[in-house]
């Protein structure tokens, strides 16, 4: 071959690649436009965690790099945390360099663009593999496209962090097959640790599919010499361990870190059972098929696997099994692979498995994309191949394809669209009819032309009904701007180390503005931290989140150092109004304590092992005082009724509720007499079915609005009452089914909460404390004999360490959670550091195994 041809070849393939990222970039680009869609219209595609969770996320990664905030800690999630976590799972993607150069109120048009550069790159790294099979061909981009537009990136592109899982994983494989066919580790291994560094989570996903495609590469393997196989396996096992190795840096830190997550571990989620039926599974291979199965109720039915990736995919991976020009060996093996795989999808105890021991909370199946990635591997072969397609094939794929539509009963199955299964099923006789009349003659542009054109048009339809979104970018624009103003005149107000409350925040949002704020939602949140805020009387649901949103009591606010609240107050906080930029009034809080205050011995050894949240509360206070708070009164003689509802023990403490006559409403009604004219509030202990539950309450005939429910569940404040006045609570459950705890009322005195507040800080008046940085706090001030203990409102997570007047000092768990140090009377200077556990450790083998990775590369070793 001449230099010329070979330039020629050259060019050829760049523009192969060229268009594997580019096509998908276009179409996606096309489906917007024909939505309207940004940028081509006011909304976009961005709905759901990516507006709850991820693009708040990003607005903080824009204040670490400037400087504003800490790499390893925040004050911007619950009561203040380790980023370790949130880092590894959803930040360190390298393509999220863009939020760093847009504003904040252009995030919704910046994680567009981000999510096509994915779906590109998805195109783009599937060519690159099926171009190393075979030398890159305009068919190639069928295949491509088809795994950059499968369903499961389009029914998950708003989880945007695992995606970079998704366009890692062609690169790994050919790393792999690189191994396999004696030469290189160097890409296997550079690019399986980005992919443990860009998302730990889907990588672990990834490290079970490479050892099942490993096994499965060598039985096709099983002709070559026992010594090559025997190199391989040894080659990929050193290779894996290297790359896990290099990427210690990110994964030990994050999995000490995300000791006391939700991601908890019970033996009974692997019990194994079917969660769904082949015919439904077999339907989410029809273009358009409805996300959800037929169980209701059940979270993990919610959605099936996402597995369409075109027609022609199907088509081909389905011939791939009965073309006599591969190896049966290879096609035997394939069969068991693809059975094991089914299983290991459709049994829950390795589902719970494959996502890391645990059910997922709504988005299940994450490890889909795999279903796909392997059909077309399979499909690829087939093309490929296609020369060796004879009738025999298309038979023998005709009666699987007849069986498959027996099985899935399109008569009757609501799940699938029959027009499009129809054009599927067209599509894949086509491929065969085609491939055995073309088999011979050089029509391979005009086929692939062909073949192109169906599989783009059935992804398109497919994509039309999968991606849906909501974000306004107008409205979204409007939030910021409004809410950067007022955040802005806080800090000018006040350049101290405090907290603020946000009423009707949203998701994330202190972590959008940058404040030190209590709400908090993500995958990352310790649960002790968590339900330390929820028993201030917090929104909250599960071990998911907890939310500031009207601030529960005064009481609350004042203990964690809520010293201003954007937003209207409800009417029985009479704190200070200082500012209303716009039409956001801000308030101070006089009560509110200082982060760190000096309190009783008491705090260290006070028991809070109670549900109920007002005793708790007043726990903390009187520990805190070392003496009786008074804060809160608890009403008692309470009439309790339960009308039309039947009641029988549920267990744990629980009460089960069942609706009598479904004719007539149901109501839990509560009555008793008023005690004291102070703020009454009321707290049901929040029941195992917290997001199915949903009802109002009333107060003597007056809606109070919803309570319940995923997002109302909290302490309501009442109103407040005449003594002797006669009140009748009613909790109206939308269901027929409820399970009941235990039901609290409290009053709040206002005067004993200020008399606390003011006797705590006069103990700190001419003390100071520092945010030098949000992992970094220094404390200077007098520690007399009667309160030694400073203690902080910052949970006391492993990585603190104190130094006291220059000397290590030892950290100590107060009220179940916080930071404390017993101090010796005198003058003291505190300083606390925080350092994510096993980052040195971490550091220390990623460098070493740099070293040992480069002197390998050097000595040609690998």
């Amino acid at each position: 071959m001449t230099k010329a041809d070979m330039n020629i070849n050259k060019n050829k393939q760049r523009l192969v690649y060229f268009s594997a990222f580019a096509i998908p970039v276009a179409v996606f680009m096309l489906l917007c436009a024909l939505n309207g869609k940004f940028p081509f219209g006011d909304t976009s595609y961005l709905g759901g965690d990516m507006v709850n969770q991820y693009i708040k996320y990003f607005a903080y990664l824009q204040s670490i790099i400037s400087g504003e905030n800490d790499v390893f800690y925040t004050y911007s999630k619950t009561l203040g945390g380790d980023m370790t976590g949130l880092w590894a799972y959803y930040l360190l993607s390298p393509l999220n360099i863009i939020f760093i150069f847009v504003p904040k109120a252009a995030f919704p048009c910046a994680a567009t663009v981000l999510i096509a550069v994915k779906l590109g790159l998805c195109g783009l790294t599937m060519a690159i593999l099926l171009g190393w099979m075979r030398k890159s061909t305009g068919a190639v981009l069928v295949f491509s496209t088809a795994y950059a537009f499968m369903s499961y990136n389009l029914g998950y592109f708003n989880n945007i962090m695992w995606l970079d899982g998704v366009y890692m994983l062609p690169l790994i494989i050919l790393g792999l097959e690189r191994i396999l066919a004696g030469e290189s580790a160097v890409m296997y291994i550079i690019c399986l640790a980005c992919a443990i560094v860009f998302n730990y989570y889907i990588a672990y996903m990834i490290c079970i599919f490479l050892a099942l495609f490993f096994v499965l590469r060598m039985f096709m393997m099983l002709s070559e010499k026992k010594q090559v196989l025997v190199t391989a396996f040894f080659r990929f096992a050193g290779a894996s361990l290297l790359a896990a190795a290099l990427s210690a840096a990110v994964l030990i830190p994050t999995v000490l870190s995300l000791t006391g997550t939700k991601a908890s571990f019970d033996t009974a989620k692997l019990a194994m059972y079917p969660v769904y039926s082949l015919s439904e599974q077999l339907s989410k291979l029809v273009c358009a098929a409805m996300p959800t199965g037929h169980v209701e109720g059940d979270e993990l039915m919610r959605y099936l696997p996402f597995v369409y990736c075109g027609a022609v995919t199907t088509g081909f991976a389905l011939m791939y099994f009965f073309n006599a020009g591969i190896r049966r060996s290879e096609r035997i093996a394939s069969a068991v692979f693809v059975v094991l795989f089914y299983l290991s999808l459709n049994i829950n105890g390795t589902y719970v498995v494959w996502h890391a021991f645990n059910y997922t909370a709504l988005f299940p199946y994450r490890n889909a994309f795999m279903v796909s990635f392997m059909m077309i591997w399979f499909a690829w072969q087939c093309y490929i191949n296609r020369k060796t397609i004879t009738v025999k094939t298309a038979v023998f794929s005709a009666l699987v394809v007849l069986a498959a539509v027996i099985i899935i009963d399109p008569l009757h199955n609501l799940m699938i669209p029959r027009k499009l299964l129809v054009l599927d099923l067209a599509i894949i006789a086509f491929c065969a009819c085609f491939a055995i009349l073309c088999a011979e003659k050089k029509r391979e542009r005009g086929y692939a032309l062909m073949l192109a054109a169906m599989q783009f048009a059935m992804l398109f339809l497919n994509a039309d009904v999968y991606a849906n979104g909501y974000l306004s970018k107008s409205q979204f624009e409007s939030y910021v701007r409004e809410n950067e103003a007022v955040f802005d005149r806080i800090k000018e107000y006040d350049d101290g180390f405090y907290r603020v409350g946000s009423v009707g925040d949203e998701f994330n949002e202190n972590m959008l503005f940058s404040y030190n704020g209590l709400s908090h939602f993500s995958s990352t949140e310790k649960t002790e931290t968590k339900n330390f805020a929820v028993n201030f009387g917090f929104c909250h649901f599960a071990d998911v989140w907890a939310r500031y949103r009207d601030g529960s009591s005064s009481a609350a606010d004042a203990f964690l150092g809520i010293k201003y609240i954007k937003g209207e107050l409800p009417e029985y906080k009479s704190y200070e109004l200082i500012s209303q930029p716009g039409a956001t009034p801000i308030y101070r809080n006089n009560n509110a304590l200082d982060i760190a205050i000096l309190a009783d011995e008491q705090v260290l050894s006070e028991n809070l092992d109670v549900d109920d949240i007002f005793l708790w509360q007043e726990r903390v206070f009187s520990s805190s005082l070392g003496r009786d708070a008074d804060i809160y009164t608890l009403q008692d003689n309470v009439e309790f009724e339960a009308v039309n509802m039947k009641a029988k023990p549920f267990g744990d403490g629980a009460t089960e509720y069942n609706q009598i006559d479904p004719e007539k409403g149901v109501a839990l009604v509560y009555r008793f007499t008023v005690k004291n004219k102070e703020p009454l509030y009321v707290y049901t202990t929040e029941p195992l079915v917290e997001g199915a539950v949903h009802g109002t309450i009333f107060v003597n005939g007056e809606d109070k609005g919803p309570y319940m429910g995923s997002f109302d569940w909290r302490a309501v404040y009442l109103g407040t009452f005449e003594p002797g006045e006669q009140i009748e609570v009613i909790i109206k459950p939308d269901s027929s089914f409820y399970l009941l705890y235990n039901t609290y009322f409290a009053y709040e005195d206002q005067a004993a909460l200020a008399e606390a507040c003011a006797e705590i800080n006069s103990r700190s008046k001419d003390a100071s404390l520092e945010k030098i940085k949000n992992s970094h706090l220094r404390w200077e001030g007098a520690v007399s004999e009667e309160n030694r203990v400073l203690l902080f409102t910052v949970p006391h997570d492993k990585g603190w360490r104190a130094e006291v007047d220059g000397q290590p000092a030892e950290i100590v768990t107060a009220l179940d959670t916080l930071i404390a140090l017993e101090l010796e009377p005198g003058e003291h200077i505190v300083e606390l550091r925080f350092t994510p556990p096993g980052l040195h450790a971490g550091l220390a083998i990623s460098a070493s195994a740099l070293l040992f990775f480069i002197l390998l590369i050097k000595r040609k070793k690998i």
